[in-house]
């Protein structure tokens, strides 16, 4: 027995040991996710904070936010007077859970003597309709299931109750959505905004009542506009509403609730069902707000930082593309500067080769003239003619030639200055003519020409 007692003995100092270790853990994360809320950075002043609020995370948040915008707490606990001393160590709730705060009111609205006295008469009525309401219902449930149909035209049915209640009740009331309960859930999870939702019953006996008093007052929309809460209201009598009932669950009418996202759905932080007084609805749906509303923020926070850092991203991408494409442009313009410096200086190239090869090929040709230019008569040959041949450049050169020589040997004589042009034709003065030499019979004789004993001559430039 003694072994059995210490075995159970040690195995609650272990479970202890751990469940400690799993507070701990828990309040570590309470303490972290206050920090990146609140922006406080002291760890002791936030733990002390969420201490004096039994670590309700919702409710140190909203005080603490309330706090820095100068307002007064609303939810920090009393304080100890000195008839009741305050004790030494603020003592954490021994499973610090996180709560889920859900607002439910379901309470009938105080009755006079006379609504007492006519609702005890018309009991036997109304415990007859409710029964057979009940059969009915269990009867359409056996036949046809569960589940409600989905509406057919859920927009249509919408629309019908807002034209029905601004017919009934006037225009004064919060603006109804006039989308399907679905479409509004997407919205309000789209936005990260609260969702009231009211379901109409209008052959209630409060509804009348509810209307006039609680939806179509200026209050009650400058509370749900100053929250900017979304509100979607429905008929229950529709095939929308039938649904929307279904899945809300009501048990009495008038009914709200309250929907916002939590986690990674869509749930109801808050109900009220039955009569409710104006005052008394302002004063819970406000309370309701201000406890989820840190939540709300965190995901608005968080949603701006994405949207803020895609933006980035895009501006960085766009800033890149653009840098990129300049680079890009500058490597096709250098690469074309390139191209066309290298086509000049081919072309240059190819020019300078031409030349050369041009000009190898007239020495050549001077030089083979040059060698095959006859011997110079002697000056008291009666057959010499004395040839004078001025150049573009003003130059001359003389020279005595037989009569018998041909044409080709004036110009291979032409041929022998330096400057001479690559393409030229040598002119006689009177008269006036050109001495056309074919390069291959030699050309006429200088005694055909009739130039003369003396003659002078000059050289056209044909080169282009």
């Amino acid at each position: 027995l003694t072994d059995i007692e210490q075995c159970s003995n040690l195995l609650k100092m272990a479970e202890e040991e751990l469940f400690d270790e799993e507070d701990d853990q828990d309040f570590s994360e309470r303490i972290a996710h206050f920090q990146e809320i609140t922006g406080l950075t002291d760890i002791e002043q936030c733990r002390q904070i969420l201490e004096s609020h039994s670590w309700n995370l919702e409710t140190a948040v909203q005080d603490a936010l309330n706090i820095q915008d100068g307002e007064h707490p609303v939810f920090i606990p009393p304080v100890h007077t000195s008839s009741s001393p305050r004790p030494s160590e603020p003592v954490p709730p021994t499973i610090p859970v996180r709560p889920v705060p859900v607002m439910e009111v379901t309470r009938p609205h105080p009755q006079t003597w006379l609504e007492w006295l006519l609702g005890w008469g018309f009991y036997p009525v109304r415990l007859v309709l409710s029964v057979a309401g009940e059969l009915t219902q269990l009867f359409i449930t056996l036949l046809f299931g569960n589940q409600p149909a989905l509406a057919t035209n859920p927009r249509a049915d919408v629309q019908r109750f807002i034209t029905e209640f601004e017919q009934e009740y006037g225009n004064s009331h919060p603006r109804f959505l006039t989308c399907s309960y679905g479409d509004a859930l997407d919205e309000a999870k789209r936005d990260f905004k609260f969702l009231l939702v009211y379901i109409h019953s209008a052959g209630h006996e409060d509804t009348p009542r509810f209307c006039r008093d609680v939806v179509t007052r200026e209050s009650f929309c400058d509370l749900i506009e100053a929250n900017r809460c979304l509100f979607w209201g429905v008929g229950v009598n529709s095939e929308e509403g039938t649904r929307v009932s279904y899945i809300l669950r009501e048990t009495t009418y008038p009914f709200l609730a309250l929907i916002m996202l939590r986690g990674s759905r869509m749930t109801v932080v808050g109900r009220i069902e039955g009569y409710t007084s104006l005052s008394d609805i302002s004063e819970r749906l406000q309370q309701c707000f201000n406890m989820n509303e840190p939540e709300l923020v965190v995901l608005r926070t968080e949603r701006q930082q994405r949207d803020l850092d895609q933006q980035l991203r895009q501006q960085q991408e766009e800033e890149f593309l653009l840098s990129l494409r300049a680079d890009q442009e500058k490597a096709r313009k250098r690469e074309e500067e390139e191209q066309q410096a290298m086509k000049i200086a081919e072309e240059l190239k190819q020019k300078e080769l031409h030349e050369l090869e041009k000009q190898q090929a007239f020495q050549q040709e001077k030089d083979e003239r040059i060698n095959r230019i006859p011997p110079e008569p002697a000056v008291d040959d009666p057959s010499a003619i004395h040839i004078n041949i001025r150049m573009p450049d003003g130059e001359r050169m003389e020279r005595r030639f037989l009569a018998s020589d041909s044409l080709q040997s004036l110009y291979d004589f032409a041929f022998t200055y330096e400057n001479i042009p690559y393409k030229f034709t040598l002119l006689a003065n009177f008269p006036r003519k050109e001495l056309i030499c074919d390069n291959e019979g030699g050309g006429p004789s200088l005694g055909e020409l009739n130039l003369g004993r003396k003659c002078v001559l000059f050289v056209q430039d044909n080169t282009e």
